[in-house]
């Protein structure tokens, strides 16, 4: 099974993917629950997702990544 690196590589390197069809799903540890957003919001370097909301940069370690959809059908997801 892939990383959530290795799946996030894939989808920008291949042209099997459109970024605009993407969504991620992470765990937010302050609110208690899974959050999800576009491939497009997020920036990823290394291991971590940035989003910026309201002028803040928020930075997510990919080990909060739980599921990678595109079209709304899971791609990959953690193992529980």
């Amino acid at each position: 099974m892939l990383t959530a690196k290795e799946m996030i590589d894939k989808i920008k390197w291949s042209n099997k993917f459109n970024p605009e069809d993407i969504t991620l799903t992470y765990f937010d540890r302050i609110l208690n629950e899974n959050i999800i957003i576009t491939y497009k919001e997020a920036k990823i370097e290394d291991n971590f997702i940035f989003i910026e909301k309201d002028n803040k940069i928020s930075e997510i370690p990919l080990h909060r990544l739980r599921e990678i959809k595109n079209k709304g059908i899971i791609i990959w997801s953690r193992k529980k």
